[in-house]
């Protein structure tokens, strides 16, 4: 039965690698179109703000980097309209450094791990903003997101966002990588540091 298994599906390694391929696919996509997102402004009648900011992200494709710049600047526009669409009791804190920087990355390969805060995170007390600190320098970019935890969600760093986030990481800088992800009872952190390629 095993061989039959094999024929059809490959070996198991084939498998994984399938599935980590598809996965990285999910996370890129899930990137793109933030489906959270796109329903707050959808049930806000609000779409026609999100048009211009939703074409450049269509325009990323995964394997094809990117200036650092760009990346920053799309990050920058989602924090905003994150916070347009959220109001005055949503509380976020976005510093970057270096947003010149020349270096290429993979597109959009910044944007799960704040993504996954602002899902999973609790943030309507200004004391406990999510925290998200960027800096990108010569050896690469540094990425750390912070925010107080959901105790409706049970384990935040298993999200499929971080889940197939993990895979993509993998896949598009397998050696280039280092993503830490670690919570108590009070605060959930994830810090990424990406090398360029």
């Amino acid at each position: 039965m095993s061989k039959f298994i094999e024929r059809i599906f490959g070996n198991k390694t084939e498998v994984d690698l399938v599935r980590m391929e598809l996965q990285a696919r999910l996370s890129f996509q899930y990137s793109q179109t933030d489906a959270s997102l796109l329903l707050k402004y959808a049930q806000a009648d609000r779409l026609a703000e999100l048009a211009g900011f939703q074409k450049d992200m269509l325009s990323a494709t995964m394997g094809n980097p990117w200036p650092v710049a760009l990346e920053l600047q799309l990050l920058q526009r989602y924090v905003d309209h994150i916070q347009a669409i959220e109001g005055e009791d949503f509380y976020l804190q976005f510093n970057t450094k270096g947003s010149d920087n020349v270096d290429a990355i993979e597109p959009l390969i910044l944007f799960p791990l704040i993504q996954n805060a602002v899902k999973n995170g609790y943030a309507s007390m200004a004391k406990f903003p999510i925290k998200i600190r960027l800096s990108a320098s010569e050896g690469g970019i540094l990425l750390e997101v912070s925010n107080r935890v959901n105790h409706y969600v049970e384990n935040q760093g298993e999200d499929e966002l971080i889940t197939f986030y993990r895979d993509r990481l993998q896949l598009t800088s397998p050696d280039r990588h280092e993503l830490f992800v670690n919570s108590n009872s009070q605060t959930f952190k994830a810090t990424l540091f990406l090398k360029y390629g």
